[in-house]
Parts: C-alpha cells; structure tokens; sequence
C-alpha cells in the first residue's frame, strides 16, 4: 500500500522578477511504501519513497502528483492494493478528492486506509462554536471563552472547582501514559485531577500547546485548566 501525508512548509522560491530568493509557504506530500514479500509472506515495514510538491492543495492535484512521484521512483502500481491518507476533504471528497483520483488514474477500486484524526476534533469545535461563537482565525475564537483559553492559562491559580465523577474514565498503565504525547498526557493528567478534585503543583504551571482548530488537545486541556481555576466569564462559571 501507498500512504501519503502533505503540509505546507516554508520553502525558498525563487522568482525571476526579483533574481533572488524569497520564503513561500508551499504544499509538500511525503509517501511512504509498506508491502507485503509475497515470497515469505512476511511483511515489510514502511519505506520512505520521497517527497512531492503538488502544482496546489487541492485534491487533483495531490493525486496526480503522488502518481507521477510513483512512476519516477519506478514503482509498478498494478499490485497495488491500498491507499492511506489523513482524512481532510482534499483528500476524502468524493468527486474531487485524492483518493478518488488516484483510483481513477489507476483505472481500479482499492482500500482505503483513512486516520480519523481530523475527525475527532469536529464534536468539540462545533459545540464550543455554538455556545461561544464562531473562530475568527486560524487559532482564535469571536467569544468571552475562546479569547481566554488564547492566552496563557496555566498562569491563573488554580481557584475552587467542583469535581466531576466519572466512574468508567479510563486508568492507563504507567508506560502508555509515558509513551503519550505531551498534549495528550497533560489532558489525561488534568482530566484526572478534575475527576479526583485536587491540582498537583506541578500541573499548575505545566505549560499548554498552541491552538489550532485542526487539534483538539489544547483546546480541550485549555478548557480544563480554565475550569480548574473556577474564572467567571460574563456571570458564567465555567
């Protein structure tokens, strides 16, 4: 199977109307390989093939362009079975999407291999839409809230706060939780002392990653520690 993942980096781009050099943010699409040896019938872990930089984001685009990176490398596609990708629109959209054109141009239906992770954020984002207002940027929010959870939260003490039980939260092994990402293992940690009603000093300062609304964790953990320091926003507790 053949997976791809694509971001935009800052890349130097050359222009001839100034001779010179300048910083573009620009689309690259890394692909990995992972295959089966047939022969031994073992499987093979994933190979990196290469980076590609479509003409532009869009789904079309990208699929061409990994087919073409495919073909350069001199891989022969006609095993190819599955295809695998993170599950934004670009890439998912059911006419216009990567997916779709790839199988297009390798005239065959094949698995989809598709990370949700794009979609586990939805639930949250909508609902704190709709009580605090729409975002107003790539990592900023119109209401009361979504501008205190912008700023540097883990500053505030932490106040009085109700704890919340929840019987069936789940309690991780001590290695599953060291193999956390950061953002990950500050929410669990915060979601437990919410649960258990009392804050570690060592969360208190514990600093919080960036939003982005296309991540959940630090919005979440933001939300969390917020609640943990019992701030009143317009005569709402939160």
């Amino acid at each position: 199977g053949v997976y791809f993942d694509g971001r935009k980096d800052s890349t130097a781009v050359a222009r001839e109307s100034t001779g010179g050099l300048v910083s573009e943010k620009v689309s690259h699409c890394s692909i990995v390989l992972h295959y089966r040896d047939t022969e031994h019938e073992k499987k093979k872990e994933g190979h990196y093939v290469g980076f590609t930089t479509p003409a532009s984001g869009s789904g079309v685009d990208v699929g061409a362009s990994v087919s073409k990176h495919l073909t350069d490398y001199g891989m022969d596609t006609t095993d190819l079975e599955v295809l695998g990708c993170d599950g934004t629109a670009s890439n998912t959209g059911l006419q216009e999407g990567a997916l779709r054109h790839l199988q297009r141009i390798f005239k065959r239906a094949m698995f989809l291999v598709v990370c949700l992770l794009h979609h586990v954020e939805l639930p949250l984002r909508h609902l704190f839409e709709g009580l605090d207002g729409p975002t107003t940027g790539p990592n900023s929010w119109s209401g009361p809230i979504g501008k205190l959870v912008a700023t540097d939260v883990w500053e505030l003490p932490i106040g009085s706060f109700d704890p919340i039980p929840v019987a069936d939260f789940p309690q991780l092994p001590d290695d599953v939780v060291a193999s956390l990402s950061n953002d990950a293992k500050y929410l669990y940690s915060i979601c437990l002392a919410v649960i258990q009603g009392t804050v570690s000093d060592s969360m208190r300062d514990m600093k919080i990653g960036h939003i982005c609304h296309s991540r959940w964790l630090t919005l979440a953990s933001r939300i969390v520690r917020l609640y943990v320091s019992g701030v009143e926003v317009s005569n709402l507790k939160l």
